[in-house]
């Protein structure tokens, strides 16, 4: 009888495991290149003269950008995982199964199509709406709320920080510019 009851739960994590591969292979297709853009620009810039790709991103770029993704989700993203993975809703083989296909799904698609799109907030989508169908008690919704104010404070915060850096850089560069520019002055003028 134990044996009975355990194969339903031995099928689903076996099928979760295809499913894991299958929104690794949706996480590649559309963050490495997110991830590479500005490499794969300075190289054909340093080829080509051009930001303006005429051949395809050297394997190399797209191997760098890999192993980039994996250094910082081995380095830093073990906090991410454990809240998505545990805190927002409870998960089994079964609900892990339709939350990484569906994920997967949507990021396949939308890459297809060239659409921006956040694996990270299709994985946090398809937890909810699991969640939901099994009556909403299963979200934890605090946690949700805290990871949506992470989300809509992201753009704002990046922008003031570039913007930041930006002006500090250019009043750095244009007072160096400035003295370079006199010292040439006042040495080959006069």
């Amino acid at each position: 009888m134990l044996l009975l009851r355990s194969l339903p739960l031995y099928i689903q994590s076996t099928i979760q495991v295809f499913t894991a591969c299958f929104a690794g292979f949706a996480i590649g297709a559309n963050d490495v290149g997110n991830a590479i853009a500005p490499v794969a620009s300075l190289v054909s810039i340093y080829k080509d003269g051009s930001a303006l790709q005429t051949a395809d991103t050297p394997i190399y770029v797209l191997l760098y950008g890999v192993f980039a993704i994996c250094i910082g989700m081995y380095t830093l993203g073990y906090r991410i995982i454990s809240t998505v993975g545990s805190r927002v809703s409870n998960i089994n083989p079964a609900s892990g199964f339709t939350i990484e296909f569906g994920a997967a799904m949507t990021t396949i698609v939308a890459s297809k199509f060239g659409l921006p799109i956040s694996t990270t907030q299709c994985l946090v989508g398809s937890i909810v709406l699991v969640g939901c169908v099994r009556g909403g008690e299963g979200v934890k919704w605090k946690i949700f709320r805290n990871i949506v104010i992470a989300w809509v404070s992201t753009l704002p915060m990046s922008t003031f920080d570039i913007s930041r850096n930006h002006v500090s850089s250019e009043v750095h560069f244009v007072e160096e510019a400035y003295e370079r520019s006199d010292k040439f002055y006042c040495k080959y003028c006069y």
